[in-house]
């Protein structure tokens, strides 16, 4: 039966990462998380499922926590999941285990893969990383994707002949430890960053179309990030304004912004 590997991203990296094993997995499909969220009951109808989507704050980002809390995986006979994130701490994996569980599910893989970072200062509100331009260069864009595009057919390999499969390292007893720590942390997460627009702002409302939770709504033609609304904390509008006139409170440079070269800003906004 056809897999169905279900996506969010922000800025690339993660839907770079589903396309890629769809290439590789044949009667594979690729579904929108966020397309979904609007749905009550969400019903797998595939044997094969893969969850694809990249790490926040150590752990699940808020639309694929609620996607796994409210998916029914009744059918699934065998879940992965692929997340890509940068750095080398996570507990990710074990939030998903445990909601898994609870459904009578179980995650059967579990790979990560680094990238490159899309924030220069993540969720906290502290001052960003005053190096993140150097961090983005082409070159180290290309330096992670050798490895990625390296290990593809192993990942794939694993997925078409269902085996088990852990990443090393993912079953520290740190991590079990600290794993209620990051759960009460982001279960209701509703951290604000400080996102707004000077006055290089063109008007041209890309900010309000990549926004993943629609939070952000045009008032005379400017941006306004919504109190009421909660954001995903994906970094898109930040990224893809053509004119690096969306800054953050804690970072107001204007020397570069990332996203994945081969995702366009349309493709992001088609998850909604």
């Amino acid at each position: 039966m056809k897999t169905s590997i279900y996506y969010f991203s922000g800025t690339g990296n993660s839907l770079h990462a589903a396309d890629e094993l769809k290439k590789r997995i044949s009667d594979s499909e690729l579904i929108p998380i966020v397309s979904l969220l609007k749905k009550d009951i969400i019903k797998i109808e595939s044997e094969t499922v893969g969850i694809v989507f990249p790490i926040h704050l150590t752990i699940l980002p808020t639309p694929v926590r609620e996607f796994i809390e409210r998916a029914d995986f009744s059918s699934a006979r065998y879940i992965f999941a692929f997340l890509t994130q940068q750095g080398t701490f996570y507990t990710a994996d074990h939030f998903m285990r445990k909601i898994l569980k609870k459904k009578g599910a179980k995650l059967n893989a579990f790979f990560i893969q680094n990238m490159i970072n899309n924030s220069p200062t993540g969720i906290r509100p502290t001052p960003g990383d005053k190096n993140w331009p150097e961090k983005i260069s082409e070159d180290k864009i290309a330096f992670l994707e050798k490895p990625f595009q390296d290990r593809l057919e192993q990942v794939a390999d694993i997925i078409i002949n269902k085996r088990d499969y852990y990443e090393p390292g993912s079953g520290s007893l740190l991590m079990k430890i600290l794993n209620p720590l990051f759960s009460m942390m982001t279960k209701n997460n509703r951290a604000e960053i400080k996102y707004f627009a000077d006055d290089t702002c063109t008007d041209c409302g890309r900010c309000q179309k990549v926004c993943l939770s629609n939070k952000i709504k045009l008032v005379n033609k400017k941006p306004v990030w919504q109190q009421d609304i909660i954001c995903y904390h994906c970094f898109a509008c930040f990224n893809f304004c053509p004119e690096q006139a969306i800054l953050i409170k804690y970072y107001k440079d204007k020397n570069g912004r990332y996203h994945h070269p081969d995702v366009t800003m349309e493709e992001i906004a088609a998850q909604k």
